[in-house]
């Protein structure tokens, strides 16, 4: 049997176009992506530091963390989404199909909004720290706890 090269030229762009197919679906959003936030969790005083928390995973993994700490509720935005809007392009590359695979989590960090400290996290810790449902964050203690034992000394080693 013989293969002319007409159906040969027929088979070799099936099979480009089945790879770009594949290449296209494993860089779009994870079908199972999910997440979380704390948006605004202060201790009630005006100059308590203001927490703003996002998780985003992928399957059962948290892959991103975006964890800002205005120093008081004057510093914060007004509007708490202005925050998940300034790390859209991370959340979302983060959020992706092949980040399945991924064995690390992103936490990025600051103190603005525009500040971003990105701090490498594994798997294991990420999961512990951040699994859904995030009721572990509901106060504003838990995330005091969270800046001070994870984010403090990365954030004075950059800055």
């Amino acid at each position: 049997m013989k293969i002319s090269l007409k159906q040969l030229f027929g088979l070799v762009c099936i099979a480009a176009v089945l790879c770009l197919v594949a290449t296209w679906q494993l860089q779009s959003r994870a079908p199972d992506s999910w997440g979380y936030g704390k948006l605004g969790v202060s201790n009630g005083t005006p100059t308590s530091p203001v927490y703003y928390l996002e998780v985003r995973g992928v399957g059962e993994q948290p892959t991103i963390v975006r964890l800002v700490r205005f120093a008081e509720q004057t510093a914060a935005p007004a509007n708490a989404l202005k925050v998940s809007h300034g790390v859209s392009d991370e959340i979302h590359s983060y959020t992706q199909n092949s980040d399945r695979w991924n064995r690390q989590c992103m936490l990025v960090a600051g103190r603005t909004n525009d500040e971003k400290v990105a701090i490498p996290i594994d798997a294991s810790s990420a999961q512990n720290l951040f699994a859904r449902p995030g009721t572990r964050f509901g106060n504003y203690q838990q995330l005091e706890k969270l800046w001070n034992e994870h984010v403090a000394s990365e954030m004075s080693a950059n800055h």
